[in-house]
């Protein structure tokens, strides 16, 4: 159906490049640490992204449609969300490693901030309240 629309434009990258060029910031990573911030956090990377270059998504009749490598496809919470919450939470975890240690901070501090981005991925995908959570704010990203 979507294939044979005509509004339907063919963006200038798929979800997998797009995911691939997502950058991930140091004030992403601190957010994280905040208080069950890793949502929040989740939410500013992709919208900071989004505003840069448009996520490949589109709406038609209260559906979203994700463009990957063949053409549109249904946005599925098993399939694009896993993808697009590990693969972003992979960058929050190598910033977080390539960061150099604050000679400030503590070493329980430390292990508390690896443990929250550790977390991160898990939080988003594995608990089901999260990840529908994730599925409506994508579904509402341009709104």
């Amino acid at each position: 159906m979507v294939r044979s629309n005509p509004i339907a434009d063919t963006p200038s990258t798929n979800l997998s490049e797009w995911i691939g060029n997502c950058m991930v910031t140091v004030e992403d990573v601190d957010m994280v640490y905040e208080n069950n911030g890793f949502m929040n956090a989740f939410k500013n990377c992709i919208t900071r992204n989004h505003s840069i270059s448009p996520i490949p998504i589109m709406k038609l009749k209260n559906t979203i449609y994700v463009y990957e490598y063949d053409g549109w496809e249904k946005l599925e919470s098993t399939t694009h969300i896993h993808v697009l919450t590990r693969d972003i939470w992979r960058k929050f975890l190598r910033l977080h490693m390539q960061t150099p240690v604050d000679p400030l901070l503590e070493d329980d501090m430390r292990d508390m901030q690896r443990k929250c981005i550790l977390e991160m991925r898990q939080k988003l995908y594995e608990v089901k309240k999260n990840r529908m959570e994730l599925c409506r704010w994508v579904m509402k990203i341009d709104s």
